[in-house]
């Protein structure tokens, strides 16, 4: 069996859904740079998405579903449809605006079309 990848567990963990630059000096954190190598690791790390999907923490959900919809865009709005009833709350952080949501609530906005995380240029396909 293959080990688990280290971006597994700090997804499976992650306490909020940041965006690409969190703050008033834009950085990057561990979590977004987890979700980084989740994406650059593509069809590979289907499995574990699936598995995020189901065990992870309410951001995990999201950056679950996410990385689905950039690998299979029917899947991504399955895996959406699928969080829409999750009333667990989220921390959604994207640059200097911190707000407090519900996996459901932000499972509805990527199935309206609401770009949660916003991809660097590195992460472009």
């Amino acid at each position: 069996m293959s080990s688990i990848p280290d971006y597994v567990e700090t997804l499976g963990n992650a306490t909020s859904l940041d965006d690409s630059a969190v703050g008033f000096t834009n950085q990057r954190t561990d979590t977004f740079k987890a979700f980084e190598q989740a994406f650059l690791a593509g069809e590979s790390a289907k499995s574990h998405l699936d598995w995020l999907l189901k065990n992870a923490s309410g951001s995990g959900k999201i950056y679950a579903a996410i990385l689905i919809g950039q690998l299979d865009e029917e899947a991504g709005k399955q895996a959406c449809e699928l969080l829409q009833g999750d009333e667990t709350l989220v921390e959604y952080r994207s640059s200097d605006i911190f707000e407090s949501c519900t996996v459901g609530d932000l499972a509805s906005r990527l199935l309206n079309g609401e770009a949660l995380i916003i991809f660097p240029p590195s992460l472009k396909r």
